[in-house]
């Protein structure tokens, strides 16, 4: 009976030990040219605005290095948002948990928004999405 406690203590720590779900994150750089936001996605999971994503990933929306006194909105459509907290305004970055889908191990759905870029002294606005699937093809 004394391995018993031994026993317990070690399949804690094994359990305590168990890898946890992976999280990315995600850097959107959002600029302008003319009068319309452009978007780059250095991490490769997206494009024009357009962002792939799975839960607890985090994706980052950037103002780019050109924009002077940035601010950054993203506003969920239908009030329907992924993400487990408001997403900004804010000044140069704004961060989105993704909160959906929490065990579900395939296609989650897709969330439109609206992302308002406010930079020397206009406004620049577009509707992309945020495409979450918890499946493999990630």
């Amino acid at each position: 009976m004394k391995s018993l406690p031994a026993f317990a203590c070690i399949a804690l720590l094994l359990l305590c030990a168990a890898p946890l779900a992976a999280q990315n994150t995600y850097r959107v750089i959002v600029d302008h040219s003319g009068s319309s936001l452009t978007f780059q996605h250095p991490d490769g999971h997206g494009q024009n605005g357009n962002q792939n994503a799975k839960t607890n990933d985090i994706v980052q929306w950037r103002c780019a290095s050109s924009l002077r006194r940035c601010t950054v909105a993203v506003t969920f459509k239908d009030g329907n948002s992924p993400c487990s907290a408001a997403v900004g305004p804010s000044t140069g970055t704004v961060s989105c948990k993704v909160s959906v889908g929490a065990g579900n191990p395939g296609y989650v759905g897709t969330y439109k928004y609206t992302i308002t870029v406010s930079a020397g002294g206009a406004n620049y606005e577009t509707d992309p999405e945020i495409i979450i699937n918890n499946g493999s093809s990630q």
